[in-house]
């Protein structure tokens, strides 16, 4: 019997961070290759207890994981004489998560009884997952400065423990 209703919090960081690199070719089109991280995180916990024997314990988990994309993109930019240039572009993302659980189970009562805590460990990662991605955007140049706000759609081959299929984000990109 579950004395504590369970208490998950999600812990994972809502952003994206890595370097890109794109060639601008003529007429408009450019490849880009991008390195792109994401820190994941989860955590829960329960006090249950033993009808039959009245014995509490506690079991916590807390897992962190490090997910890393390298998408690779055709772009076509539109409007390319224009101070503001709109663009499309797809490609391929393949990607890989790192893992690592830690869980603690704990006996809480009876009093007399207080061994320690058991701690296990288990690291893991993902195979590398191929998605195809859709983007669209526009670059604002200001001098030497681009700014480049893009919404990009990526659907992998599968779901994991801390992917969706289907993910949607938006970039912001500055380049020099």
């Amino acid at each position: 019997m579950i004395t504590d209703p369970q208490s998950f919090n999600n812990e994972s960081r809502r952003y994206v961070v890595g370097p890109s690199v794109e060639f601008r070719l003529p007429a408009g089109f450019a490849p880009e290759v991008d390195a792109l991280y994401s820190r994941l995180g989860r955590s829960f916990n329960y006090n249950f207890t033993n009808p039959e024997t009245g014995v509490s314990s506690a079991y916590s988990s807390r897992e962190r994981a490090n997910s890393w994309e390298f998408p690779v993109l055709g772009k076509y930019y539109f409007g390319k004489e224009n101070k503001v240039q709109p663009f499309l572009g797809t490609g391929y993302s393949f990607r890989s998560t790192w893992a690592t659980r830690t869980s603690t189970t704990s006996i809480l009562s009876p009093a007399p009884i207080s061994p320690t805590p058991r701690t296990d460990t288990f690291s893991y990662r993902s195979t590398v997952d191929i998605g195809a991605v859709f983007a669209a955007g526009a670059r604002w140049k200001t001098g030497r400065m681009s700014v480049l706000p893009e919404v990009r759609y990526t659907r992998h081959n599968s779901n994991t423990d801390w992917t969706r299929r289907g993910e949607a984000k938006f970039l912001l990109g500055i380049s020099f």
